[in-house]
């Protein structure tokens, strides 16, 4: 049993009052990790950073996380982290969540976009590292795998969407409200791409919280398929396929 579930089966076993101060100090930590993200990428950019402050952002927050889960004696094992005991079936969520985005950005960019006449996502931002190997390598390993797959997934869907499910009871409905909520926080923390890029990412973070509980509460999948969909993309942008002129 992992600690999502262990936290709401300690909650049904305590009192109600004792339940009631457990949902409460899971919804305040959730908001305060997320708070951290918002006022983390305001400040770096008043102060002027620009590509990096989402990064730095996420990281602050996954620190933020780490001892939040430190005080009530957790680890990131509990929390999705542990390794896959069948990597068969990781891998297969790791595909299902691949071809689940790039369905997703196919209708979004082939058929929602020009219905509504819409502009696409905004990856402008991403091309500056064109022409500079050394500079898509540094983005490759820190931002793709390092601050986009593994710190915004065990932020996201490992922290915020655990301690939010688990304040509304971790039911069905607690599931549901956690994975929508998440999701538009998600898509809000890219708001350097667009109103259109929100709205992608948004329902990107929809389809990861499935596989996640798809998966039995396990990052990995969500860990993967990220990486893999942020490296592919990033190649596009560098050799000119995406992200403008």
């Amino acid at each position: 049993m992992n600690r999502a579930a262990e936290i709401v089966k300690d909650a049904q076993s305590s009192g109600p009052a004792d339940g009631n101060r457990k949902a409460v100090r899971d919804l305040l930590e959730a908001l305060a990790v997320v708070g951290v993200v918002a006022g983390g990428i305001v400040l770096l950019r008043a102060i002027g950073i620009s590509y990096y402050r989402g990064p730095i952002a996420i990281v602050s927050a996954l620190l933020l996380a780490t001892w939040f889960m430190r005080i009530r004696g957790e680890s990131w094992t509990q929390m999705g982290m542990a390794l896959p005991r069948r990597w068969r079936s990781t891998i297969r969520h790791v595909c299902l969540a691949i071809v689940l985005i790039y369905l997703l950005v196919g209708l979004f960019q082939g058929l929602l976009l020009p219905l509504l006449d819409l502009p696409p996502p905004d990856l402008s931002g991403e091309a500056s590292f064109r022409g500079d190997p050394v500079a898509v390598i540094l983005r490759l390993v820190v931002v793709a795998w390092g601050t986009a797959a593994f710190a915004e997934e065990m932020v996201a869907r490992g922290f915020v969407m655990a301690r939010l499910a688990a304040a509304f009871g971790d039911d069905r409905r607690g599931r549901l409200i956690a994975a929508v909520a998440q999701s538009i926080l998600f898509g809000l923390g890219h708001s350097s791409q667009g109103g259109t890029g929100m709205l992608l990412t948004g329902l990107i973070g929809l389809i990861m919280a499935y596989i996640f509980y798809r998966a039995g509460r396990s990052l990995w999948p969500c860990i993967l398929a990220h990486g893999t969909v942020d490296t592919f993309g990033l190649l596009l942008i560098y050799f000119g396929f995406l992200g403008g002129p």
